[in-house]
């Protein structure tokens, strides 16, 4: 997620920087890059999504995104193998894509896009001691 929801506490455990994946040849720009083939995104409830959703806000006009051939999954791997297999473009953390295939297409997105990865747990309750010990952990591992 983006952002701790308002009845969560967290932190963030890692950052990665996010790029328009599967990128054709000639395209430079990310408002092209975006346009020049259907766009696999996972749903509006995921954090990634939301992002993507500020992202074109940012680089395309209204009747850009309502041109967009868009189709919603909830798998990134499912993601990648429409980008690798059948001529997708996609928004992804490089961090993922990267360890997958180094080849791959990409157009990095300016830092202010990167995306937040958090460990959170539910305000009431015990989740803090858990939560702490977790963050302690990734800690020492890094």
């Amino acid at each position: 997620m983006p952002h701790a929801s308002p009845d969560l506490d967290g932190e963030i455990v890692a950052t990665s920087p996010l790029a328009v994946v599967g990128v054709r040849a000639g395209h430079t720009s990310i408002a092209d890059a975006l346009l020049a083939a259907p766009l696999a995104v996972p749903s509006a409830r995921s954090g990634l999504r939301q992002s993507i959703n500020e992202i074109l806000a940012t680089y395309l006009s209204n009747i850009e995104r309502d041109a967009l051939q868009m189709i919603e999954i909830d798998s990134i791997p499912v993601i990648l193998n429409l980008v690798l297999h059948h001529g997708f473009v996609s928004i992804l953390p490089q961090t993922s894509v990267s360890r997958i295939r180094e080849d791959l297409a990409q157009l990095a997105l300016p830092r202010r896009h990167d995306m937040n990865f958090w460990l959170c747990w539910p305000r009431d309750g015990g989740g803090a001691t858990l939560g702490a010990a977790l963050i302690a952990a990734i800690a020492e591992n890094r």
